[in-house]
This record gives structure tokens, sequence and C-alpha cells, in this order.
């Protein structure tokens, strides 16, 4: 038995409100000490019930990871739909910047990416999260600049989310220099037109 969601009149059901409570509880407790009484309890469900819907704590992690990627990836596409060619690349990276550097968000990514040492499933999710998001860079330079070749466009999109993701390691020592939030979104910003503007060598033939 895996998982089982089960909606009633609008309402969201028990399924759907455990996994919202997952964030919450899972920056109180850590996501390997969480246990499923923690989260029944926070529920206000019995251990059967959240059983029912959730089998183990692994199904109920994969299913948080599910929820929470795939929620990402339905803002990227509200992003895109509402953006012109020449403005979605800063309007995306506007957006990844704000959700890296955002406390909560890092935090339960680092307990993701610590799982995923010894965790299969939640491996897999994200990596085929960031499989989405280069592919998404790579998409987006290439709908901005149709006759980029295919290699510079994977080059530049891998740079570009390079970077989004270190900002974290940086983003304290910046601001003691100065700098803002905003300082560092036209910083990334302008770095991501130096590189989707640049021409890279012919791949090596092997």
């Amino acid at each position: 038995m895996g998982t089982r969601h089960r909606s009633g009149n609008g309402q969201p059901d028990t399924a759907g409100r455990v996994i919202t409570l997952m964030s919450d509880l899972a920056l109180e407790k850590g996501l390997d000490a969480l246990s499923m009484r923690d989260v029944a309890k926070q529920a206000g469900i019995s251990l059967a019930a959240l059983q029912y819907h959730f089998s183990s704590k692994d199904v109920l992690i994969a299913a948080f990871v599910d929820a929470m990627l795939e929620g990402y990836r339905k803002q990227i596409s509200v992003i895109r739909s509402s953006s012109d060619q020449m403005t979605e690349l800063r309007d995306l990276i506007v957006f990844a910047v704000s959700q890296t550097l955002d406390a909560r968000t890092g935090s339960i990514f680092a307990m993701l990416e610590a799982r995923s040492i010894h965790d299969e499933l939640t491996a897999l999710a994200l990596d085929g999260f960031m499989r989405f998001y280069l592919q998404t860079v790579c998409d987006v330079l290439l709908r901005r600049n149709p006759h980029l070749p295919l290699r510079d466009a994977q080059l530049a999109a891998t740079k570009i989310v390079a970077m989004i993701e270190g900002l974290p390691s940086i983003c304290s020592a910046a601001q003691a220099m100065g700098l803002s939030r905003e300082d560092l979104y036209a910083v990334v910003a302008t770095l991501a037109e130096s590189v989707s503007s640049t021409h890279y060598p012919p791949q090596a033939s092997s």
C-alpha cells in the first residue's frame, strides 16, 4: 500500500492536509527525526488514519517532495506563460534567486539533499527537478535566441543555475558588504545576460 488521496466536497482531503503540514514539521523537528506519530498528532488524526494514506514515513516524505517540487514547476510555468521572450529570463532569475535565498526553502532543500544520500526516492525526485530546472533555463535561452547552438545554450544554462544555487554560501558576506537582495538579483541577471551571449569552443571529440 502506498498513498491514497481522497477528495471531498471541495475541501482539502486528509492526505492534502498532511502534505501541507510537512514543511512546518520538517523545520521544527527535521525530516530524519520526524516520526509518523508526530505527523498524525499535528494533523489531528490517528496513526492508523495516517498510515491509510501513507503506508510508511518514506512514502510520506516522497509524497511531500513530489508535491513541493510540482508546486515549483507550476510557478515556473506561470512565470513563463506571463513573460515575453525578452523578460522571461530575468523574471525566471528573480523567482529562482528569491526561492534560493528564502530561509525556509533553503533549510528544507538542505534536509532533502542530506536525505538523498540514503533515500533513493528523494534522490530521484531532486535529480528530476534539477533536470527540469536546467532544461527550463536552456529553453528560455533558445527562445530568446533561436540561432544559439544547443550546446552553448546547455552550457550557459548550467552556469546560470550554478550561479543561482551558489548564492546562499555568499549571501551573508555580500549583505555584510552592504549589498541588498535586489543587488544580488541584478548581479545574477547581468551575469546571465553575459553568459547567454558567450560562444563556447566546439566539444572535443573523444
